[in-house]
């Protein structure tokens, strides 16, 4: 009995080399997601993708660092999901105080068509990208203001945990990649920090 072609078998077998283009100074390939998903519709038109929203309901993730996306692509009732940091044209990651809803767009659109690759479609475009690049470069530190959004998150860190002594609060905030205007350290000058106790001397017996 012949065996019956999987989604990934038909896939996998179409060749988008034609279709590929080269980016950035390592020279990344991509195929753009426009063709990726006419292909994936012109075999399977049942083909869905998803992406998947926080609690929030915002459509991207963040650790108040970076920012990523999380998608899935159906076929056949077999789905792929697919996390992508959000990124810049360099394929570094883009602080979350600077990325905007483009930059989540396109990380969505490039993520579905990864996620499409899964499925077999152009997967060898991928092939060789998890290899470490030879240069790195150290993330430039954000400056934000009392009106960014990551204040919010900040203030109530610092308002939950004050009591924990003015030491933890300030290594919590070097463990942040942002520098902060004088105003927010006014801001937080205003709690009453609880000073940790001091030892007792043992008693002599």
């Amino acid at each position: 009995m012949k065996k019956t072609a999987s989604p990934f078998d038909i896939l996998s077998s179409i060749n988008c080399d034609h279709l590929t283009e080269a980016k950035g100074k390592h020279s990344h390939k991509y195929i753009s997601w426009a063709d990726a998903w006419q292909i994936l519709k012109q075999n399977y038109p049942e083909a869905q993708s998803f992406v998947y929203e926080n609690e929030q309901g915002f459509n991207y993730h963040h650790d108040n660092r970076t920012c990523w996306v999380k998608v899935g692509v159906s076929i056949e009732g077999i789905e792929h999901i697919e996390y992508l940091h959000v990124m810049d044209y360099s394929n570094k990651s883009i602080q979350y105080a600077k990325v905007t809803s483009k930059d989540i767009t396109n990380a969505i659109q490039r993520a579905i068509t990864k996620a499409i690759a899964r499925h077999g479609l152009a997967i060898n475009v991928y092939r060789g990208e998890d290899f470490p690049e030879e240069e790195t470069t150290p993330p430039e530190k954000t400056y934000i203001t009392i009106e960014s959004e990551q204040t919010k998150d900040i203030i109530a860190y610092v308002d939950a945990n004050h009591k924990k002594g003015k030491k933890h609060i300030n290594d919590y905030l070097k463990s942040l990649d942002y520098e902060y205007a004088a105003c927010i350290y006014k801001h937080l000058s205003t709690y009453q920090y609880t000073k940790p106790k001091a030892k007792q001397p043992k008693a002599n017996k």
